[in-house]
Parts: structure tokens; sequence; C-alpha cells
């Protein structure tokens, strides 16, 4: 009997120093922001090499690029994208503060 109705899901592994990120749109500090600047956006890391250091599933990230530095966009993918983690400018850390 043939199988009908299957489905494919994609699987991205990253590789070395790279971070498969989602882009965001963020409230940070009471502030929607969905885009920094054409140069600047907010995004989620979702994926990330075995060399990434000091990152983790999850963070809400900036993302800061030099001149020439390459993103790697993900086909049929609007929302992901693959840097290098050189090009992550900071982490959005959120913590709770003690009511007065």
């Amino acid at each position: 009997m043939a199988r009908t109705n299957l489905k494919y899901t994609k699987r991205y592994t990253m590789r070395n120093d790279l971070v498969l990120l989602r882009r965001t749109i963020e409230k940070v500090g009471g502030l929607v922001m969905p885009d920094l600047s054409s140069e600047g956006k907010v995004y989620t890391v979702i994926g990330m090499g075995p060399k990434v250091e000091n990152l983790e599933i999850g963070d809400v990230i900036f993302l800061f690029a030099e001149k020439g530095d390459p993103f790697f966009n993900i086909p049929e993918e609007e929302d992901l994208l693959s840097v290098r983690e050189k090009n992550i400018g900071c982490v959005v850390t959120k913590h709770l503060a003690e009511e007065e």
C-alpha cells in the first residue's frame, strides 16, 4: 500500500561559528523594536554551531554588521538568517527588578 499525505520538514544544522536566527518583533524596555535600523535588527537565536560561545538558544540579540560581512539567507524561509557569531552586537538580558 502506497503512503500518501507525507510531509517533509526541514532541519538546519549549523556548523563552526554560524548562528541561526529568527527575525523577532521584541518588546524591550517598553518599546516595540521590529527594526533598529537598516543595519541592526532584533533576532532570536534558534540554532548554533559547536564553536559558538556565550550564546544560548532563545537569546534575543541585536545584529550589527560591518560593510562586507556576509549574511546567509535561508532559502524559502523569509524570517531566518545565518550569520557568524562576530556579527552579534549584543544579547538582550531580562532581569527581574524589585518593586519599591
